[in-house]
């Protein structure tokens, strides 16, 4: 797999567009995020910049570019942040659990699905919060599936976390028919 989104994963970026505004914000009632958080795609060795993936930040930049269009409160540089690469998931559920500037604030981070369950936990751990979950800690995300969404609810008040895992949220659709729809629903969001 290379370092940019496959087909169906610029498709998805398309489904996932849709499914935050008609169904988490619109139907659910969470806000539009005050903060995107994305793998960097960036390591430095010790003689230059690789890049890893590009994918997590693909995902993410149709609603970044949609929040910036309807919303102009913020700058995609402002929207977006990138602070830690992969394998850096124990210092970004850090800064979820410990910085203020993210306390009381709609949160959506695009990581990577093999330490995603191990970010959730340490964000567990650094908070203190008690934690309510329908993904079992034995259940980890499996390789090839990109259709899940997991929410994290945070209660700071009274110390609680909740995860819920839903499974199929992102789904492409399958005919060439509802494909079309998607792509003609997507374009109608950025014509002004």
């Amino acid at each position: 797999m290379g370092p940019a989104l496959s087909k169906e994963g610029m498709l998805r970026t398309s489904v996932f567009l849709k499914y935050y505004l008609e169904v988490l914000n619109k139907e659910q009632k969470i806000p539009l995020p005050d903060y995107i958080f994305a793998c960097n795609p960036y390591y430095i060795d010790a003689h230059h910049k690789m890049a890893q993936s590009v994918r997590h930040i693909q995902t993410v930049s149709p609603l970044v570019t949609w929040m910036y269009e309807h919303q102009m409160n913020q700058t995609p540089d402002d929207l977006l942040q990138i602070p830690y690469i992969k394998q850096e998931y124990k210092k970004m559920a850090h800064l979820i659990a410990e910085q203020e500037y993210v306390n009381d604030k709609t949160i959506l981070i695009c990581w990577s699905h093999e330490v995603i369950h191990k970010m959730i936990d340490y964000m567990k751990a650094f908070s203190g919060y008690s934690m309510e979950s329908n993904w079992p800690e034995v259940d980890k995300w499996k390789g090839g599936e990109f259709e899940t969404v997991v929410i994290i609810r945070c209660d700071n008040e009274n110390k609680k976390m909740s995860v819920d895992r839903i499974r199929g949220a992102l789904k492409i659709p399958e005919t060439k028919k509802k494909k079309e729809e998607l792509g003609k629903w997507f374009f109608d969001q950025f014509i002004q």
